[in-house]
C-alpha cells in the first residue's frame, strides 16, 4: 500500500549512504539455507507466511523468514546503516529510487522472474522511478486508486456511479441533501491528502509531464491542468466530514466500513481490510472521473511494491529461487486475489467481479495514469505540501512549493 511512502524513502536514503556489506543469513544449525525476505506490506504477513510455508515445502533445503514490522522503516535504515541487508527486500515503489541506485540490488533482467512478467507497463515503470534501465527489481503485483462506495447507501439515496466530475459533484450534493455524508477522509495524517491528490490530477496532467520537468520545460507553476486539479481537491474537501483533520488513515478507514460515509477515496489495497471490518458491507468502485471533460478519464495505477534481491548475499542463488516461486502462477494468484491486487502474469485473473472489471475495462485497455508521488525522491514534502494546501487553499503556495520540492527531490535523469 502507499502508506507512509516518503518516510520509508528518505531514511532508506540516509541509511544508503552509510552501509557497509555485512554477511546476511547463513545457514540453520540443521544445514538448511537460511533467507530473510523484509517487506513492507505488514497487512501482508499472513498472505507471505502461506507462500513461505508452500515454497519450503518443494525447498526442504531452504528456511525463509519473514521480516515484517510496524515499524519497518527504522529497522531496515538500522540494518542498513550496519550493513545487514537482507536478502530479498520488498518496499513500496515509492522508495525504489534510492535503493535502485545504491549498488546493492542485482541484476534480474535473465531470471525466470523477470520473464514471468507479462506487465511490461509495470516493469517500464519501475525503470521510471529507479530512473535506471536496469532490471534490478521485478513488480510483485499492482494496484489501482479508486472511489469505493457503499452500494446499500447509494440505493438508499438513489445515485449511480458517476462519468464526469459534474454527475460526481451531482452525487455527493444528492447525499448531502438528504442528510448523509458523501465523504470521508483522514487527513490528520499527510499521505492521504497526497492520494486525493494523485487521483483528482491523474487524468489531466501531460503523460510526459515528469521528463517536462526534468527538461525544465514546464513548472507545476505553469501547469493549467495542475491548477484546475488543485481547485477541484478543494471542491471534494466541501464534502468531508467534519474532522477530517482529527481522522487518521485508520480512522477513515474503520468509518466507511462501519458505513458512516457513502465514499471512500483509497486503493484496491484497502479492500481486504473494509471486508475484514464489515464482511457485510457491499463495495463497489469507480474511477474518479476526470475534472475537466475535454480529458480522458484515467485512474491512478502502478506497482504496488518491488521485489528485488541482495547482489552481495551468501544465498544468492537460493533467494533467486524464492524470487522465481513468488512470480511463478500459483503464487501470484494466492498473493493477488488476498491482498486485492493485479497480477502482472496474463495467465492469473481475479475471480472478484470488481478487480476483474476494473483490469479489463481500465488496466488491459491503457486508461491508467502514472502516480504523481512517484516524480520524487526520498526527501520530498509532497506529502505536507498537500496537507498544507488542503488547509489553507492557498492554491498559488502550494504550486510554488511543489516546484521548489521538484528543484531539490525531483527524480534526477
Amino acid at each position: 500500500m502507499r502508506k507512509n511512502l516518503r518516510r520509508t524513502a528518505v531514511m532508506i536514503a540516509a541509511a544508503l549512504s552509510v552501509a557497509v556489506p555485512l554477511a546476511g543469513c547463513g545457514e540453520a544449525s540443521d544445514g538448511k539455507v537460511q533467507l530473510e525476505i523484509f517487506q513492507s506490506k505488514t497487512e501482508a504477513i499472513a498472505t507471505v507466511d502461506e507462500l513461505i510455508t508452500e515454497f519450503e515445502r518443494t525447498h526442504p533445503d531452504i528456511e525463509v523468514e519473514q521480516t515484517s514490522v510496524q515499524d519497518s522503516v527504522t529497522v531496515l535504515k538500522s540494518r542498513l546503516a550496519k550493513g545487514d541487508v537482507p536478502d530479498l527486500i520488498s518496499l513500496n515503489v515509492s522508495a525504489y529510487y534510492d535503493m535502485a541506485q545504491s549498488g546493492l540490488l542485482a541484476d534480474l533482467s535473465d531470471t525466470e522472474a523477470y520473464q514471468a512478467v507479462d506487465d511490461v507497463k509495470a516493469l517500464d515503470y519501475l525503470k521510471g522511478a529507479g530512473q535506471t534501465d536496469q532490471a534490478l527489481a521485478v513488480p510483485w503485483a499492482t494496484n489501482a486508486q479508486l472511489v469505493l462506495y457503499n452500494k446499500d447507501l447509494f440505493a438508499r439515496y438513489g445515485v449511480t456511479p458517476p462519468a464526469t466530475w459534474e454527475e460526481f459533484l451531482d452525487v455527493a450534493e444528492t447525499v448531502r441533501a438528504a442528510g448523509g455524508t458523501p465523504f470521508v477522509f483522514g487527513w490528520k495524517d499527510t499521505w492521504p491528502p497526497m492520494a486525493l491528490a494523485n487521483s483528482v490530477v491523474a487524468s489531466v496532467k501531460p503523460t510526459d509531464l515528469l521528463a517536462q520537468l526534468q527538461e525544465g520545460e514546464t513548472t507545476f507553476g505553469e501547469q493549467d491542468e495542475w491548477a484546475l486539479a488543485t481547485e477541484k481537491m478543494l471542491e471534494l474537501k466541501d464534502y468531508a466530514q467534519p474532522d477530517v483533520w482529527g481522522a487518521d488513515y485508520d480512522t477513515a478507514l474503520a468509518s466507511f466500513s462501519d458505513a458512516d460515509a457513502a465514499m471512500y477515496v483509497d486503493g484496491t489495497w484497502a479492500l481486504p481490510s473494509i471486508e475484514k471490518a464489515n464482511p457485510d458491507l457491499e463495495v463497489g468502485a469507480f474511477v474518479m472521473p476526470s475534472p475537466d471533460p475535454a480529458f480522458e478519464t484515467k485512474v491512478p495505477a502502478g506497482p504496488d511494491s518491488y521485489l528485488s534481491v541482495y547482489k552481495d548475499g551468501p544465498h544468492t542463488q537460493e533467494a533467486q529461487e524464492f524470487l522465481d516461486y513468488l512470480l511463478s502462477a500459483p503464487a501470484q494468484k494466492l498473493f493477488a486475489d488476498q491482498q486485492a491486487l493485479f497480477s502482472v502474469r496474463d495467465d492469473v485473473q481475479s475471480a472478484d467481479p470488481l478487480m476483474a472489471g476494473l483490469k479489463t475495462d481500465w488496466i488491459d485497455a491503457g486508461r491508467t495514469a502514472t502516480y504523481s508521488d512517484g516524480f520524487f525522491t526520498g526527501g520530498t514534502n509532497y506529502q505536507a505540501i498537500t496537507w498544507d494546501y488542503l488547509s489553507s487553499g492557498d492554491q498559488s503556495a502550494y504550486l510554488a512549493a511543489l516546484d521548489d520540492d521538484f528543484a531539490t527531490y525531483g527524480l534526477k535523469k
